[in-house]
């Protein structure tokens, strides 16, 4: 059976790599089989926080489906059509528009993409969204 991969976060300071999680690392890879790895580093980016899809589905997508009618799931499928769709070839080679995830979006990404949706849910339905608690920022990155 294939393990599955495994992402850590680690530093690079003074051109050497820093891993705070080195023993849970070191423990993870235990239990693999011996076998040739792929090692990648690449920048840190952060992806969306818990907070800020709790604020889009808890306050924005749940307003706009009581003014609406809709339920929020089908409303955030028609926001990522919206905005944040892309052009795909389908098998006979037609291009069609396809609605793409949302869970892999970097804060900032994320951000603009709530802040589209609340536009239309002001423009379109008349709503004003309640700004995010401090708590609840979704629009703030902390890197570490």
């Amino acid at each position: 059976m294939k393990p599955k991969p495994l992402i850590v976060q680690a530093r690079v300071e003074g051109g050497e790599l820093k891993v705070p999680t080195r023993k849970f690392l070191l423990a993870a890879l235990k239990g693999w089989p011996d076998m040739a790895v792929d090692l990648e580093i690449r920048p840190f980016e952060e992806t969306r926080r818990a907070r800020a899809n709790r604020y889009y589905w808890g306050v924005v997508l749940k307003m706009m489906a009581a003014e609406s009618g809709h339920s929020a799931e089908d409303l955030h499928e028609q926001m990522k059509m919206r905005h944040n769709s892309r052009m795909v070839a389908d098998f006979a080679g037609d291009l069609r528009r396809l609605p793409a995830s949302t869970t892999k979006m970097t804060v900032a990404e994320f951000s603009t993409y709530i802040e589209a949706v609340m536009l239309d849910g002001a423009e379109y339905l008349g709503l004003t969204f309640p700004e995010p608690r401090a708590s609840e920022e979704y629009r703030e990155a902390v890197h570490g």
